[in-house]
């Protein structure tokens, strides 16, 4: 890769078990299915640079640490893509995320 161009960065996340509302075991699925997509030839994406997220993985603090570090690591040249699966709403008006061992959904 020359200087001039970013990489392509991705973070999938399956949502799939929850404490408070009903599990989701689609999502593995479809986060499966996506980081093929993403990965299979002919791709932009290398594997190195797809990171995976499922079951317990899928807390606040492991899920805001790696979502910090992706953002704020990022070149202003890279491509980042960013996939959701599982349970969401909204709450005043803004967009929130549903993490499993959370009561409530989460802002950030």
């Amino acid at each position: 890769m020359d200087n001039n161009r970013g990489e392509y960065k991705a973070i999938i996340i399956a949502a799939d078990r929850y404490k408070q509302a009903n599990d989701l075991p689609n999502t593995l699925n479809d986060a499966r299915e996506i980081k093929k997509l993403l990965t299979e030839e002919p791709s932009h994406f290398k594997e190195e640079n797809v990171q995976y997220y499922h079951g317990n993985l899928v807390t606040k603090a492991v899920l805001v640490a790696s979502l910090t570090s992706f953002f704020t690591k990022a070149k202003s040249e890279d491509i980042l893509f960013l996939f959701w699966a599982g349970h969401g709403g909204q709450m005043n008006g803004e967009g929130t995320l549903s993490l499993m061992r959370q009561k409530t959904m989460y802002q950030h």
